[in-house]
């Protein structure tokens, strides 16, 4: 099955070596890998900027990750005005990009405005209806890329759980996973 119609599913409990660590993330960053928007990277940013919010367990709920999410794109989308996918013959924005300006335009909010100076109720709405749009394909694309291993996840339970075989990596090796992640 396709990753994004996944709704839940844990990752495979196997040893990883830090060799077959780095061809899963290799990997993910392939253009072998399918992605028609921006979204997986920024999705993988939010995981790599939470790594130390995680609980006990090394769950991240979605509040937390979209919440991080939205902020990277709205820097993107609305300050610097780049497109989160290849222009289309109609134009089409991508649902992050729609959710976005209708948020700016709604709210009245001046589009060089950061997003840690909105009001945080704005942001909270803002996050939500990011949440709902992006969650619904991002987060099982992106276990899939990752070959089942980076994280479980419940799309009903809005949450995912770091692999702490990945986790131990991602936090050793994050200046590096980010560098990987800006570049593609």
């Amino acid at each position: 099955m396709a990753g994004y119609d996944l709704k839940e599913e844990s990752y495979i409990q196997k040893h990883l070596t830090e060799d077959e660590l780095w061809s899963i993330f290799s990997g993910m960053f392939s253009n072998k890998v399918s992605h028609d928007t921006s979204y997986k990277y920024g999705f993988f940013k939010s995981i790599l900027d939470s790594l130390y919010n995680a609980d006990e367990n090394l769950v991240l709920t979605f509040d937390q990750l979209f919440y991080k999410f939205t902020e990277i794109y709205w820097n993107l989308v609305l300050k610097y005005n780049l497109r989160q996918k290849a222009k289309t013959k109609d134009g089409r924005e991508t649902a992050l990009e729609r959710v976005l300006k209708e948020a700016l335009n709604k709210q009245e909010i001046i589009s060089d405005v950061s997003f840690e100076a909105i009001p945080d109720d704005m942001k909270i709405k803002i996050c939500h209806k990011v949440k709902a749009k992006c969650k619904v394909n991002v987060v099982g694309a992106l276990f899939r890329d990752s070959k089942d291993t980076l994280y479980s996840f419940s799309k009903k339970g809005e949450y995912i759980q770091l692999n702490p075989i990945v986790y131990r990596f991602m936090t050793k090796h994050k200046k590096f996973l980010e560098k990987m992640n800006y570049f593609e």
